[in-house]
């Protein structure tokens, strides 16, 4: 888990300092950018990693500088970056590079990126400085961009919600800006090195690479620089949430599902299962009758993935004369893809559309196995389809546990967007997982991990409390912008929601143990239990530290809360209640029967009446308070 970030000042400027890079750069409670860092991509588009060395730090009032090394750990991309930042008192930031390939490498980027929040930027006018010289105003854009909004640029300014103007300068490359909401990440973003260029390109060893960043800011009212942060105060929305579907992929560790795991998830009451069916691969069959049957022993939906290829003509019709014979208890959606188009093809749902339609209990969707992306920028014909589908995961460009709870807000902008183009369709969010299943951009054969690696779609935080915290926040923000049916991680093993009873495959790297119950199923199994109650978003003035939903029946609710930050943090909710008392998730499970909350020894919550709802929640944290409503 990533420490607490120190403060710094530039003038009236407040920021953050993240291990060599800035982010949230404030006036007042004005976010003027959301980061500014520096980024190797490889020819694959992976970024690659590094390691700082000889650090300086020297801080005022309201100045610093910073400088230090940055030295690329991945094997194949050996780089150097000697770096210097400036913040000034006259509200001023200057971010220099010097950078140099200690090898010859194949990059696609290198060099600076710049992120715009979208709350105060959507629908802004922005100025734009091109190359020569010229300035043109254009707009943030509102609804997803699928291409670039802002080409060649060496610098940009606008007004940041009438506090002031931010002023960006850039040198050593020319930029251009992409909407970053297409992967979920809720920025915009300004980048070096337009994409309209070919790559990869080649740096010979030796070569250097510099750029400059400068950002001012001229303020046009007064701001309190020893404001106090505000409490978290949460306020439920005053429309009750449609609830959507909610399930499961399957395990892609395990075929079988255990009978004490299908009993731990029958628990959930779980809408739907999802599985991936390769018709090109031997044995997709048996796979289509393993999946509907571990679906009705579940008592779901299944959710196929169909991927076709240019025999789709042949395979159509075989997946629709088995699918007559099979016997089915539920429901069964088809997601039709193609393994090369990176969205549903005309040809395809022009032929599969009536021939997969066996019965009533069929439904046929069209989108994409990868991101909103590409979904937005090659949008099928939906005009016959009963629903859109597209993949979400918080890991696409960043890592670390800020910039994967930003994301959370992001998920929300692609259900918008996807209704501005299927206004008439169910929104189909599937799969939703931490980390990527795989590359959809790759230009080159990915490397397979070492022995001692973890898989790429592995991700060691599935276990931790951190990734149930992530899913609330997912839950809340697709269900308050309207997303019909979301599909999380997987059913066991080190992609799903439990260990199951299973060996735990490299404990070293992955800390579970058998038997063990992940955060994320207890999560799952508060929300799916209380079908019945009314679900409400709540909304949190700290979007990026606290997500919340309120579960309500009557004068009786269940708050769940989820503190994302790595500090501990105070909120204040916003309702009318009588009596109240919180737990805390308290740590693993092995059992569905164990009660994984209990009350904070420090923090009694229970109260008799006219009780205001304050508590301090601990950092990374998941929290239940039940309350009686007066």
């Amino acid at each position: 888990m990533s420490t607490e970030m120190p403060t710094l000042r530039a003038g009236d400027l407040i920021l953050k300092y993240d291990r060599g890079f800035l982010r949230y750069i404030s006036f007042g409670k004005s976010e003027v950018l959301r980061m500014i860092y520096f980024a190797l991509r490889d020819q694959n588009w992976e970024t690659m990693d590094g390691i700082m060395e000889n650090e300086v730090l020297e801080v005022s009032d309201d100045a610093f500088r910073i400088s230090y090394q940055w030295i690329s750990n991945e094997d194949g991309f050996p780089f150097r970056w000697d770096v210097q930042i400036e913040g000034k008192s006259n509200s001023e930031i200057e971010f220099r590079i010097s950078g140099e390939a200690l090898a010859a490498v194949k990059k696609n980027r290198t060099g600076f990126c710049i992120l715009h929040p979208i709350k105060p930027c959507a629908g802004q006018p922005c100025e734009i400085l091109d190359t020569s010289g010229e300035w043109s105003t254009h707009t943030f854009p509102k609804l997803i961009s699928p291409h670039q909004p802002f080409f060649d640029i060496k610098g940009m300014r606008w007004n940041v919600q009438g506090a002031g103007e931010a002023n960006l300068t850039f040198e050593g490359d020319t930029f251009e800006t992409e909407d970053q909401r297409n992967w979920t990440d809720d920025s915009y973003k300004t980048y070096c090195t337009p994409l309209a260029k070919p790559f990869p390109v080649t740096l010979g060893k030796g070569e250097k690479v510099q750029q400059k960043v400068t950002l001012k800011f001229t303020a046009h009212e007064a701001v309190n620089k020893n404001e106090a942060e505000d409490k978290v105060m949460l306020i439920p929305a005053e429309s009750i949430l449609n609830q959507p579907k909610i399930g499961l992929g399957v395990s892609s560790a395990f075929y079988h599902l255990h009978p004490q795991e299908v009993e731990q998830l029958r628990i959930l009451k779980l809408n739907h299962l999802r599985a991936d069916i390769d018709l090109s691969e031997n044995g997709w069959e048996k796979n289509v009758a393993h999946y509907l049957s571990e679906a009705s022993q579940l008592g779901t939906d299944l959710m196929l993935a169909v991927f076709f290829d240019e025999a789709f003509l042949n395979q159509i019709k075989l997946l629709a004369d088995l699918l007559k014979k099979l016997p089915r208890s539920g429901h069964l959606y088809l997601l039709l893809l193609h393994k090369a188009h990176k969205t549903t093809p005309s040809t395809l749902l022009d032929n599969g559309l009536s021939a997969l339609r066996v019965d009533e209990q069929v439904f046929i969707g069209a989108g994409t196995n990868a991101y909103f992306t590409e979904l937005n920028r090659e949008t099928p014909e939906l005009t016959k389809v009963d629903f859109v589908a597209y993949s979400v995961n918080p890991q696409v460009h960043a890592f670390d546990e800020a910039s994967m709870t930003e994301t959370l807000g992001g998920q929300a902008y692609t259900v918008e967007s996807a209704q501005a183009f299927a206004p008439h369709l169910p929104i189909v969010v599937s799969p939703i997982t931490l980390k990527p299943r795989f590359n959809p951009n790759a230009t080159a054969p990915e490397t397979a991990p070492q022995s001692d690696e973890l898989p790429d779609a592995v991700d060691p935080r599935q276990v931790s409390v951190y990734a149930a915290c992530w899913t609330l926040g997912s839950i809340a923000h697709l269900t308050n912008a309207g997303a019909q049916i979301l599909t999380y991680f997987e059913t066991v093993g080190w992609r799903g929601i439990m260990q199951g009873d299973r060996q735990v495959q490299m404990p070293d790297l992955f800390p579970a143990k058998r038997g063990m119950l992940f955060p994320v199923y207890h999560l799952l199994k508060e929300l799916m239990t209380r079908r019945d109650h009314d679900w409400i978003y709540l909304r949190s003035s700290n979007a990026l530290a606290v997500k919340g939903m309120m579960l309500r029946r009557a004068k009786q609710a269940v708050v769940l809360l989820a503190n994302l930050h790595n500090r501990e943090m105070q909120i204040e909710l916003d309702l009318p209640v009588s009596s109240w008392r919180i737990e805390f998730y308290k740590g693993e499970a092995l059992s569905a029967s164990f009660e994984p909350f209990e009350p904070d020894p420090n923090q009694d919550g229970l109260k008799d009446e006219d009780a205001d709802v304050e508590v301090i929640l601990p950092a990374v944290s998941l929290s239940k308070i039940s309350l009686t409503l007066k």
